[in-house]
């Protein structure tokens, strides 16, 4: 029967927050598995005790989590993000009517109070930490994701008054005499074909390449979002360690579900 809905948008609902945000919610599981306790205190030696207006540095760094955590690259877009946004609210512990933090808080606290420090770092160590007690790093081999470089040794003609000139002019000896890493190159190709070498190259392209590919894809790290080699580490910190806090609380919610299921 065709129907048209009325429009009930002005009306006022009782309702909870919590009643609103899934039990399986990425944000609730993470709030349930990942222990943030430790923020208070490691920024606790960055504020005063006694002076300034009262803040509490855990909303800061949840939103920052949310944005690293959704690919949500703009401070600005962020914060219009979690005023709209129900779960983003619970998880910062705001209520419907509570103001957001203004985006330039976490501008001015990354540009001012933090800075210099090594609170970005600590952060990722500490949820590496974490994974580590729940056994989920082991520590017995280390992976990276690398590209090889060819690399040469060359002679150049040392009575040449302008070295710089030398690899531009025709009359002036440049002499490839081997590649440094020629000797090895079997070695690594031997090692490549063996059997611990194949599986080490399938769980690098299924692992490691995936997580680098939802690094960028999902978690805005395809592009600097600040310039500098200081800012350019706290992206990639900040981003490696909320994938952890992701993986960390999916794989023991999944662990919670089959035991439940075999002890029912």
């Amino acid at each position: 029967m065709f129907k048209p809905r009325v429009s009930t948008q002005s009306e006022y609902e009782f309702v909870s927050i919590d009643e609103l945000v899934p039990d399986n919610h990425l944000l609730r599981l993470i709030d349930k598995y990942i222990d943030l306790s430790f923020l208070l205190e490691k920024v606790r030696p960055y504020y005063s005790d006694d002076n300034g207006r009262p803040s509490d540095p855990t909303i800061l760094f949840k939103m920052m989590f949310i944005g690293y955590i959704y690919g949500i690259r703009s401070e600005r877009q962020l914060q219009r993000e979690i005023e709209m946004n129900v779960a983003y609210r619970w998880f910062l512990g705001l209520k419907f009517k509570d103001l957001v933090p203004h985006h330039s808080t976490i501008s001015w606290n990354r540009q001012h109070r933090f800075k210099g420090t090594d609170i970005f770092q600590e952060i990722f160590d500490e949820i590496v930490l974490q994974a580590m007690n729940h056994k989920m790093v082991g520590g017995r081999v280390l992976f990276s994701d690398s590209t090889h470089l060819r690399l040469t040794l060359i002679n150049i003609n040392s009575n040449c008054p302008l070295l710089s000139q030398c690899t531009r002019s025709k009359n002036k000896v440049k002499v490839v005499t081997r590649h440094v890493w020629e000797e090895h190159k079997e070695k690594v190709r031997e090692n490549r074909l063996s059997k611990s070498g194949k599986m080490l190259y399938k769980f690098r392209k299924e692992k490691i390449e995936r997580s680098f590919a939802d690094s960028k894809e999902l978690h805005g790290l395809r592009y600097c979002r600040l310039r500098g080699l200081k800012k350019a580490s706290e992206q990639a910190l900040l981003t490696a360690a909320c994938q952890n806090m992701k993986k960390i609380a999916t794989h023991l919610a999944r662990l919670e579900k089959v035991c439940c299921n075999s002890l029912g």
